[in-house]
């Protein structure tokens, strides 16, 4: 059986030392997220495909304001360049300098997609990690 794990981390920008210390000033993340099929959930676009093993979402005053999702070594770059494309395709950037990063501009939705090779997780070699942020 494959193990399956999902990494979520809260980036707060704004939160203090003092209002860490108390517990009665911070939002706990939602518990009931823990063993939650994510085919029900409104997280991810598809429940068709390989989830990220890790995803990292940064929150500044009540909103997600970044996203970072890394896959595991199944995924190669084409591939997750391929999905990006399926719904972003007319927004794609090109980038003939570096074969290892895509970039899209998405300007009705006002985000950027970064799509790179990375080491994380302390892992063998370079997983594909997708980043998601908005712009101005």
């Amino acid at each position: 059986m494959k193990k399956f794990c999902v990494y979520i981390i809260l980036v707060f920008n704004s939160l203090s030392v003092s209002s860490a210390l108390s517990a009665q000033n911070i939002n706990l993340p939602n518990s009931d997220l823990i063993a939650k099929n994510l085919n029900e959930s409104a997280m991810f676009l598809s429940s068709n495909g390989k989830y990220p093993i890790e995803l990292v979402l940064d929150i500044k005053e009540k909103s997600i304001v970044g996203i970072k999702a890394v896959y595991d070594k199944s995924v190669t770059f084409s591939e997750a360049g391929a999905s990006i494309n399926q719904i972003y395709g007319e927004w794609q950037i090109s980038n003939s300098q570096e074969p290892r990063l895509s970039l899209w501009r998405i300007t009705p939705k006002k985000i950027a997609i970064q799509l790179s090779l990375t080491d994380s997780c302390g892992s063998e070699g370079e997983l594909v990690q997708i980043l998601i942020l908005p712009f101005h």
